[in-house]
């Protein structure tokens, strides 16, 4: 049976994941190349960087997996960009199976592409350190965003989830709290980073006298997760908050990552 052997790292500063995969890419390993996939675009990344540099390809329709999983899920959560990473001038020769999908040599040159891809992003990054004013400085600042956003329609929503996460952060991560504010199509994407590597329990949250905890982040959020740093950097938990009906065209630009020279 053909094998396939599936690593994946988490860079929270930059908000990629990357997937390395290392066998034989086929239709039989496919269903594992497409579940990886999903399973990394369910996390909101900004962008999946998948490194196929150690796989061999057997067939050009073997690929059609990376632009079907690409459109997995499409409008019902932000886009990620995908991108497929390799210096093998064979997979190069079957790239057309690819489809849009970008092919880069190196994981330098396509996380290169996607911080080019975000010039002209709305995006907006705070700290707020640990103390129990924090969640109220949060609340100020996203107050100020969205009114300068132009989203006053997702304003209750929103202050109401970045104060739950900074809550969370700052007393049961007992960490100074990084929050960032992505516009990213039809949704505004808010990115909490803590110290602390333990996953949120929202059951426990709940139960604390802190607020409603992460249940009513998952009421009002159109996602909600945790990814966190495999070395040991802390976690982010994140939240979506649709700004546009589905079907009325986007308010602003996803990251697009440029085409290869």
């Amino acid at each position: 049976m053909t094998q396939l052997s599936i690593s994946t790292r988490h860079d929270l500063d930059r908000n990629i994941t990357t997937i390395e995969f290392a066998g034989t890419l086929s239709l039989r390993t496919a269903p594992a190349v497409r579940s990886a996939l999903l399973k990394a675009g369910a996390e909101c990344p900004e962008a999946v960087i998948v490194d196929v540099s150690a796989c061999r390809c057997d067939s050009r329709s073997a690929l059609n997996v990376f632009p079907a999983a690409a459109a997995h899920g499409h409008g019902s959560r932000p886009d990620a960009a995908l991108i497929v990473i390799t210096a093998d001038p064979e997979f190069w020769r079957l790239r057309s199976g690819l489809g849009p999908i970008p092919l880069h040599r190196s994981w330098q040159d396509a996380a290169d592409a996607v911080q080019a891809g975000r010039v002209g992003q709305r995006r907006a990054t705070f700290r707020f350190g640990r103390s129990e004013f924090a969640p109220r400085q949060a609340r100020a600042a996203l107050d100020e965003l969205c009114r300068n956003w132009g989203i006053n329609h997702v304003r209750d929503a929103t202050l109401t989830i970045v104060s739950e996460l900074v809550t969370n952060a700052v007393t049961h991560a007992a960490s100074d709290a990084y929050v960032d504010a992505v516009m990213r199509g039809d949704f505004l994407h808010i990115r909490v980073r803590d110290d602390n590597v333990i996953a949120p329990a929202p059951a426990a949250m709940r139960q604390v006298g802190h607020g409603n905890g992460l249940p009513i982040v998952e009421v009002l959020s159109s996602g909600w997760g945790f990814v966190a740093d495999e070395r040991g950097g802390g976690k982010v938990v994140w939240a979506t908050v649709r700004i546009r009906p589905m079907g009325t065209g986007p308010v602003s630009q996803a990251v697009t990552v440029p085409p290869t020279a």
